[in-house]
């Protein structure tokens, strides 16, 4: 599915899971030309990671959700994004009814949920969402091999500590991106497994997993390079504002 060129309850808690990871970013070549081990360098991985011909990106997806392996629900969600790091998400519920709205701008997360009126928000600091070759030069690779693939390791620094970031996984003989590793300090965050991806090398079939949920993923209708109105930007407003972390406890399980 090509990018075109333009212009311009558990449903509420499993969904914001897929707009919190969506913004995972990543591309998937699809190549077919051995490259000998010898010649598979950071610099070249990180090339095929890059997203330097998009400035914008707006589309839909449909998610699939499984709980412990277990169907749980098929929502829609619309989406924009800006480079470098904003990023803003409707999903809905049965009958088209907005059941939460997500926005990352700003060095913040916020998330309101209408049937509650209450916005959850949090500092969330994110330099990208899909890098470009500039963007990854602040950070450390390494590559290592095993028998099915070579894995890119980004490291970022903080205190002079090198602390892993993300892992990349590409197939060792045509390098197709086909699964990232997301961490936050030691701890994983996120696997996602990508089956699919636009001629323009955008995700559009992939699954975010995450503790005991899966997220089943269908990107639709990708349009790059758009001009997108500043109020799909805007932070939000609610008379009920709370942490994040409110909003988080919805998925212990031992709740």
């Amino acid at each position: 599915m090509p990018i075109r060129p333009g212009k311009k309850g558990t449903a509420i808690r499993t969904a914001s899971f897929f707009v919190i990871l969506l913004i995972v970013f990543s591309c998937v070549p699809q190549k077919t030309v051995k490259v000998p081990s010898e010649e598979v360098t950071p610099s070249l991985l990180m090339q095929e990671i890059s997203f330097d011909n998009i400035n914008s990106l707006t589309g839909s997806a449909g998610i699939r959700i499984f709980n412990e392996e277990e169907y749980s629900a098929y929502l829609t969600g619309v989406m924009n994004y800006r480079k470098p790091n904003s990023f803003s998400v409707s999903v809905f519920g049965p009958f088209g009814v907005t059941v939460m709205k997500m926005l990352i701008a700003d060095g913040f997360l916020e998330i309101y949920v209408p049937k509650k009126d209450t916005l959850y928000i949090t500092r969330l600091n994110i330099p990208f969402i899909l890098p470009d070759s500039e963007m990854l030069k602040g950070y450390n690779a390494d590559v290592r091999e095993t028998d099915d693939d070579f894995i890119l390791d980004l490291y970022s620094f903080v205190d002079e500590d090198r602390i892993l970031s993300s892992s990349y996984y590409f197939d060792n003989e045509t390098l197709s991106n086909h699964r990232i590793d997301k961490y936050n300090g030691d701890k994983l965050i996120f696997t996602l497994i990508i089956d699919e991806a636009t001629q323009d090398n955008i995700p559009s079939e992939f699954s975010v997993i995450t503790g005991k949920n899966r997220f089943e993923i269908t990107a639709k209708d990708l349009t790059a390079n758009t001009d997108i109105p500043e109020k799909a930007f805007s932070h939000m407003k609610a008379p009920n504002v709370r942490p994040i972390q409110a909003f988080l406890r919805n998925f212990d399980p031992n709740r």
